[in-house]
Order: C-alpha cells, then sequence, then structure tokens
C-alpha cells in the first residue's frame, strides 16, 4: 500500500490549483474589505499612483510594531483625546455610506484583492512612511514632525521626523 505525505498533498494541489487562484483563496475577505474601504473613502477620483499609495501606507502601518497588526485593525483603529474618540481615518467615525454596486467601489475591491495576492506593485517610498494626506485638507498637521516624502496624485506622503 503507498503512504500519502502531507507534503504530497500540498504538492498536488499546488499542482492542479493554478497560482492565482491558489493566492487568492488565501486572502482573508475581511482584510480584502477593510483595505477596498481606505481606498474607497480615501482616494475616490484619485489616480491609481495614489491610490496605491495609501493602500501601501495601511500595509506599512500593519507591519510596524506601533500599529495594529492587521488590516482592518489599522483601518479601524481608534484613540481618545480629552476623552473624545478620536479614529486614524475620519471616515471610520462618521461612517458614510459606500455604494456597494458602483463602479468605483468594484474597483477599490478589486485593486485590494490584486494588492493583496501581489498582482499589482505599490510605490517603493519605504516601510517607514506611515502617513498620507490629501493636498486639500485644510486641517493642520502635526506642527512639523513630519516629513514629506512623495506626491501622488492629490495625496501627500509623510514619515515621521526623528528628533
Amino acid at each position: 500500500m503507498y503512504s500519502i505525505t502531507k507534503k504530497a498533498i500540498i504538492l498536488a494541489i499546488l499542482i492542479i490549483i493554478p497560482k492565482a487562484s491558489f493566492a487568492e483563496s488565501l486572502i482573508d475577505e475581511s482584510e480584502k474589505t477593510c483595505l477596498a474601504k481606505v481606498i474607497y473613502h480615501e482616494t475616490r477620483g484619485e489616480p491609481l499612483s495614489g491610490q496605491k499609495g495609501v493602500a501601501k501606507v495601511v500595509l506599512n502601518r500593519k507591519s510596524d510594531k506601533h500599529f495594529p497588526k492587521t488590516v482592518c485593525g489599522v483601518v479601524n483603529e481608534t484613540t481618545t483625546n480629552k476623552g473624545r474618540k478620536v479614529c486614524q481615518f475620519s471616515w471610520v467615525c462618521t461612517r458614510p455610506k459606500i455604494k456597494w454596486g458602483s463602479v468605483t467601489w468594484k474597483h477599490s475591491l478589486a485593486l485590494s484583492e490584486d494588492i493583496l495576492t501581489g498582482k499589482t506593485t505599490l510605490p517603493d517610498f519605504g516601510s517607514n512612511v506611515l502617513f498620507f494626506r490629501s493636498i486639500n485638507c485644510r486641517r493642520g498637521f502635526g506642527r512639523g514632525n513630519y516629513k514629506l516624502v512623495s506626491k501622488l496624485g492629490k495625496t501627500n506622503f509623510y514619515t515621521k521626523k526623528i528628533a
């Protein structure tokens, strides 16, 4: 009788299932949706480069010891300031509606999947780029504590200055 090992089963699966569909099957759907929400809310109407840049910041934060370890954790992170809830992404606190069937949402979801499966490349501005801000934003930003690293579309990308 033949003995089937774990390695033989895994090898058979890898041969039978095409690489792309195998990678897609490993994606956590909630992580894909969380990344898509960031792309949708933060970069609607932006060129693809800006959308990818914002996704890169989220993934950089996920890998940084000062932030949560999942995409959804990064996206939904909140703190309190003087007893008031503060969201890392303002839309998380306000919960605006998503037009689920819209072309924009479908694009955000597809881009999110392509990023998480490695089908698309992200900007190469380093893993220490942990912040971004729309050039249209009027609020103050960090009182000089951040260094501009890149501009993609209508979004500026920053590192924190080391004192």
